[in-house]
């Protein structure tokens, strides 16, 4: 078809979403309407998919495309990640039960637990930093009066046996 010397393709559309056969118009390669009232053709991880299909999609802060929202996590801030975004781009606190972006938000490792908590959970928390070794604890530390500092279970007899030789 032919409007004002330009051709008008009928372009059939199967959507990967629900499988539903959509019907769109284009003039020179570019999408006019729909014969259905259903919107326009998203592109999507999945491939392409109506407007209806479409509203179960989040647009992934980390590969900047869109994801069903089964395939991914919000994180603290509100943002949508896919879960290989995520895996790669978030943290998960074991107190909060949030996901935080590790470009945004600082996170302690737990040595004792082997996970990891938020910066907010750090300071309502009982956990410790060692002064021997740096690493993060929940349980295994004990505290030391003569140095006011508290060690990993691994390293207080070390500095213990320090201060008890210059006793």
């Amino acid at each position: 078809v032919s409007i004002d010397g330009h051709t008008i393709e009928v372009l059939p559309f199967e959507c990967e979403g629900c499988g539903g056969r959509q019907v769109y118009y284009s003039i020179g390669g570019g999408l006019l309407s729909t014969l259905h009232d259903d919107g326009v053709i998203n592109y999507t991880s999945d491939g392409d998919v109506c407007e209806g299909c479409f509203e179960c999609y989040a647009y992934c802060e980390g590969c900047n495309e869109y994801h069903h929202q089964d395939y991914g996590v919000i994180d603290s801030d509100g943002y949508f990640w896919c879960d290989r975004c995520s895996s790669d781009n978030l943290f998960y606190c074991s107190i909060c039960s949030e996901y935080y972006d590790r470009n945004q938000h600082s996170s302690y490792y737990i040595e004792d637990e082997g996970e990891s908590i938020c910066e907010h959970c750090y300071g309502n928390s009982d956990v410790i930093c060692c002064e021997g070794c740096g690493d993060y604890y929940a349980h295994d530390y004990q505290y030391n009066e003569e140095r006011d500092a508290y060690y990993c279970d691994s390293c207080y007899p070390h500095y213990v046996a320090r201060i008890s030789d210059r006793l």
